[in-house]
This record gives structure tokens, sequence and C-alpha cells, in this order.
């Protein structure tokens, strides 16, 4: 079983992996800290594979016999790749070439990504890649919204299903989940609120929840981390989202 860890606000990527007991324990890399295990885990040990304190990541995404996948939204600057292959610590290799990870602003956003927020894989070992297309969460740029099945043997995308059609153009597709068995893709659209589901096979998709209270944020709550509250701008940081029709 692999595990992925987000830690900030250096953000850090660690895999635990679970060994047989008669299996040894890897030696165990720390940063700033030690992890104390249950003692029914005894035998397992968590292992520094990746990490970057200068561009923010918001997922990781990993298979049996494949590359670590690391993704990072283009939220502002420092930036550098959309989706990398993460490799000897701080290593990144973009994935699956240097010309898809390299999107300008005012060009076209359906063949190279643009702000990608998530990378998952499925439990059919099928690797998704979620592009909001939304540099600073602001408007969709170059009509880039999309998810895109990527094929494992070749790197290269298997299909593209664009969601300019059921988003508007302030949206932000968040995070996804695929149902492999009944074909059926899952888009969390954190913005105005709703969820984006898809029909795999035909391409059917359509937005639902949208502005209801079980999508949306609670604008009166306080955003507080190690007990002080989140601050922008000198003020209190807060969700006042806007329910799209």
């Amino acid at each position: 079983m692999i595990k992925s860890i987000l830690i900030g606000p250096v953000f850090v990527c660690a895999l635990i992996s679970c060994k047989d007991a008669t299996q040894s324990a890897q030696k165990s890399s720390q940063v700033d800290t030690t992890v104390a295990l249950p003692a029914e885990e005894a035998d397992h040990t968590l292992e520094l594979v990746f990490y970057d304190d200068t561009y923010q990541i918001t997922g990781v995404a990993k298979a049996e016999g494949s590359g670590l996948l690391v993704n990072y939204p283009r939220w502002g600057e420092p930036y550098r790749y959309a989706v990398t292959i993460a490799h000897s610590g701080t290593g990144k290799i973009p994935y699956p070439d240097e010309a898809m990870n390299t999107w300008k602003t005012g060009q076209p956003g359906t063949d190279r990504w643009v702000c990608v927020q998530s990378v998952y894989y499925d439990d059919a070992g099928n690797l998704w890649v979620l592009d909001a297309a939304a540099p600073q969460m602001k408007a969709i740029q170059g009509g880039g919204a999309k998810l895109v099945k990527m094929n494992r043997a070749t790197g290269r995308p298997d299909r593209t299903y664009s969601l300019n059609d059921v988003l508007t153009d302030t949206s932000y597709a968040d995070d996804v989940r695929i149902d492999a068995n009944r074909n059926f893709a899952y888009i969390t659209e954190s913005k105005g609120g709703g969820i984006v589901v898809i029909e795999l096979g035909s391409g059917k998709m359509r937005r639902v929840l949208a502005g209801h209270p079980s999508t949306l944020s609670d604008p009166a709550f306080s955003f507080v981390i190690d007990e002080k509250e989140m601050m922008k701008d000198g003020k209190p940081v807060r969700s006042t989202p806007t329910a799209l029709p």
C-alpha cells in the first residue's frame, strides 16, 4: 500500500511503504522532526523521496511501476512546470515533455497544461490530469479547462474531455475521482460550488449541486492554522463563494 502526504508550509512529498513483517525496515529520512509510529506499525518507516520548498505543490500521484508525479498550479511566481516526474530528492522531469509545459498567456490551452490542479491514478491504473486552466484562480484561459486521460505506455494523451461547456469562465476545477468500474468521473468545482459528472464512454457531462450548501464554504468560517488566523492584505481570509446558475 502506498500513501501520499503533503506537509506545509514547506511542501514535502513522502511515501509510506508498508512491508511484511519479514522484510527489514528501510532507513528513515527526516525533515526537522521525527514521526512516531504506532506500536503495531513499528516495522514501518517513513522515507523521504521528494521535496520542493520553491514551487507550490497541490497534488502527487503514484501507481505500481510508475514514477512519482507531482503537479504545480499556476498560482503565482515562481512557476516553472505544471506536471513533473520527481526523482533524486529534488529533481523534476517535465511530464509528458517540455512542450506541453510551456503554455504562454494568449495561446490556446487545449493541447498544453495551463494550470494543473490535480493528478490522479484510478483503481485500474489509469493516469488522469485535471487542468483548471485558470491561472491565479481567475478566468479560464485558452479554452484549456480539461480532464485528460494519459496513456502510460506512450506518455501521450489518450483522450481529452473539455470542460468548457459545463463551466463558466470564472470556474475552477479543483479535484477529480474516477469510478473505473462504472466509467464515470467526478470533478469538484471549488469556486462557484458544484460537481461535474462525466460519463467517460460517451463524453456526456453535466454540472450538479451548483450553488448548493453542500458544495459551498461557510463565509463565516475562520481559517486558523497553528492558532493563527490566515490573513491576506491585512484582513482575515474569508470564503465568499458566488453561486453559479
